[in-house]
């Protein structure tokens, strides 16, 4: 056998062997912190149900994904194995982002950033909110910032590097007509994340990828693929709506879209109340120990996209009563991804920071009472 075919067989073993071996690891340490009393936790029953018959009244019009895509699989799982799945696919979620990780910034920053994933609220959120949209909202999200950690750049980088390098008019069309090859394939790939995130959960992920792309654009300043990426959204967003209105409609279903009509239903006394009551806990609540991250990377190494996030995001929690499961799941995959776009501006020795800052994150997680906020109570896990 050739030794070079060797070598890169032994490469990808143990690259295969580390993510299984990280993601076990993601799986017991995330059991471990995340342990709840039985009243702290959500179970979504009705989304069994609904996998398990055909369309109907009863789908939510906006989130069809998780529960229709189960029942066209032909999968009839007992109510704990319909858990299972879920867990499966969160654990399957982090192995995905460690390796998408470990092949683009190495093994260190893999482990850094896929740890602070795993002891985030996002895992909390995920362990006590059980069998919701969530698990794969989450998923969609993450590869939604592979793609752009795996395109953005090149497309940025090769389309200038061949616009340089060209000095006449058929060199230009050369370099034009392979820079659009390029952007096909990227913008393929974007477009089936953008549409499965949104039929699984419309409003939620419209508003990451809405995030996703302005974070993208901060880091980038590439107006092209930024209006390119908007189009793209809007015109994703109308294709899914569109599919999902005829899919209601050939069954003779009434189309009634529930979470605008309880937004719409809450007066502005309300909203006020549950938001701003426990205000100062709830905020807390979003990080924990990571809020030590998340200060570092802002006011150290200037990384003011995380407070554009962390607005927007809070301002989409303020019309909803899940507070800490809406703004976690909207903000803190658009918070890894501006870390991950931001490191290039680190040094060694702000690796080393991250990396104490990230142990210290730990501890807190460890040692201090978890809770989230829904509506106006905080709910402890314990």
């Amino acid at each position: 056998m050739n030794p070079n075919y060797l070598i890169k067989i032994m490469k990808i073993i143990k690259i295969l062997f580390l993510t299984i071996l990280f993601t076990v690891f993601a799986k017991e340490i995330s059991n471990y912190i995340f342990q709840s009393k039985v009243e702290s936790r959500v179970y979504n029953t009705g989304f069994y149900y609904l996998s398990q018959k055909p369309l109907s009244s009863s789908h939510n019009f906006d989130s069809l994904f998780t529960p229709y895509h189960i029942y066209l699989l032909n999968y009839r799982p007992s109510p704990e194995n319909f858990v299972r799945y879920f867990e499966n696919i969160r654990y399957l979620s982090y192995g995905i982002f460690f390796l998408s990780l470990y092949l683009k910034q190495g093994l260190i920053i893999s482990i850094l950033l896929s740890f602070i994933l795993v002891i985030s609220p996002l895992s909390l959120i995920q362990k006590t909110w059980i069998s919701f949209p969530d698990t794969y909202t989450f998923l969609f999200s993450l590869f939604l910032v592979i793609q752009k950690l795996y395109s953005s750049k090149e497309i940025q980088k090769d389309s200038k590097e061949l616009l340089q390098n060209s000095y006449i008019l058929k060199d230009i069309y050369k370099s034009l007509k392979i820079k659009f090859k390029i952007n096909s394939y990227s913008y393929f790939f974007f477009f089936i994340i953008i549409s499965l995130g949104l039929f699984n959960h419309f409003y939620q992920f419209f508003f990451i990828a809405f995030e996703i792309i302005c974070i993208n654009f901060y880091f980038l300043r590439d107006k092209y693929q930024f209006i390119l990426d908007l189009l793209f959204l809007l015109l994703s967003a109308i294709f899914i709506r569109s599919i999902s209105q005829y899919l209601f409609i050939l069954n003779n279903i009434e189309i009634v879209d529930y979470r605008l009509s309880i937004v719409k239903s809450l007066s502005y006394e309300e909203l006020i109340k549950i938001n701003f009551t426990n205000l100062f806990t709830g905020i807390y609540g979003f990080l924990f120990g990571l809020w030590l991250i998340f200060l570092y990377d802002v006011l150290i190494k200037k990384n003011y996209s995380h407070i554009f996030s962390f607005i927007f995001s809070f301002c989409i929690t303020f019309f909803t009563y899940d507070t800490t499961r809406i703004f976690t799941l909207i903000f803190f995959v658009s918070f890894l991804f501006s870390l991950t776009l931001n490191l290039r501006n680190y040094t060694s020795r702000d690796i080393k920071a991250l990396s104490v800052l990230t142990f210290l994150s730990s501890i807190v997680y460890f040692f201090q009472p978890l809770y989230y906020k829904w509506g106006e109570r905080i709910i402890y896990l314990k």
